[in-house]
């Protein structure tokens, strides 16, 4: 027996070629991170846009769509002059840094590595559907995600539907709307049109002393006034963030909105390792987001359907009866 084996041309073309595709694979990665850091997107990503855009400007149309629009949205929107391009994404996975809170309040460093990944994920998301060509996106969902190999990771993935006009309407920057395609389409049906996406957080720290923790004990029923100010000045926080977003759309108004909540228990015990003195701290999580609209007539206004059944064309048509045949 061999104590050693001489390869074959084909085994070394097939190390070759296995050595190449890793290297590839690595540029690949590098040119991605590097496309990241500078505000754009993967470069699967552009890849993928590029090629939607090339068969669109081209009149070949998409040759094969990907869309979450049901049937009944799909047969709506292509009866009021749209037609769907493909589904388009944005995510981000965020490192929240270090926050050693010991009063009640806010905590920075959650609340403001929520904002950014979601902003984030919304903006990639943008981008894919303007690399498209896409009069807008309707049915945008925002998922967040606390990702099991990551004990201080948030993901936050914005998925939704890019939609084009039959027309050849190309948007200088698309629309991004949290609305079903028959809410678009009423929409543009009462002069209104979504002005984009917007979105609030905040993570809030409630500390529990002691007459806190005695206060839950009590046997008497009683309001514990420090949670009740502190869930209302978390979803003050996250509802006027999501309304300062509306704003600077210049928006009239948010339809749509969504509004998560969750609460964290933080088990606390005293230096001396008293059970008796043992409490829990809190935190909790609040995040709000929906679709601004502006109040003016937008570009396309749609007919009111009506049932209109012509009786010549009925009268017309072959009837058959059964065993007739």
């Amino acid at each position: 027996m061999p104590f050693f084996h001489r390869e074959s041309p084909e085994e070394k073309q097939q190390k070759e070629a296995s050595r190449a595709a890793v290297e590839l694979e690595a540029q690949l990665q590098e040119q991605s991170r590097q496309a990241l850091a500078a505000g754009g997107l993967p470069v699967r990503a552009q890849e993928r846009v590029a090629k939607i855009h090339d068969a669109l400007s081209a009149g070949a149309g998409v040759p094969l769509f990907s869309s979450d629009l049901s049937v009944s949205e799909l047969l709506l929107t292509r009866q009021t002059g749209y037609e769907p391009v493909g589904l388009v994404a944005g995510s981000c996975v965020y490192h929240i840094g270090w926050n050693r809170w010991t009063l009640t309040g806010e905590l920075d460093a959650q609340t403001n590595a929520m904002l950014s990944a979601g902003n984030l994920a919304i903006d990639r998301l943008t981008q894919e559907a303007k690399g498209m060509g896409a009069l807008g996106v309707v049915g945008v969902t925002l998922e967040i995600r606390r990702p099991e190999w990551g004990e201080r990771l948030i993901e936050v993935v914005a998925l939704g539907t890019a939609i084009r006009s039959s027309s050849g309407t190309v948007a200088t920057e698309p629309f991004i709307s949290g609305l079903s395609a028959q809410e678009y389409c009423s929409l543009l049906r009462i002069g209104s049109r979504p002005a984009g996406l917007v979105f609030g957080a905040s993570t809030y720290y409630i500390y529990t002393n002691w007459r806190d923790a005695r206060q839950n004990m009590s046997w008497y029923n009683q309001e514990v006034v420090k949670y009740t100010e502190s869930l209302r000045d978390a979803q003050r926080y996250a509802f006027g963030r999501m309304h300062a977003r509306a704003q600077d759309f210049g928006a009239d108004g948010i339809v749509g909105a969504h509004i998560e909540h969750s609460l964290h228990r933080i088990p606390y015990e005293d230096g001396d390792g008293n059970d008796d003195r043992a409490r829990n701290d809190y935190v909790v999580e609040y995040i709000a987001w929906g679709t601004a609209i502006v109040e003016a007539p937008a570009d396309v206004q749609l007919q009111r359907p009506s049932m209109v059944l012509n009786l010549e064309d009925l009268a017309r048509t072959p009837r058959s009866t059964p065993g007739s045949e």
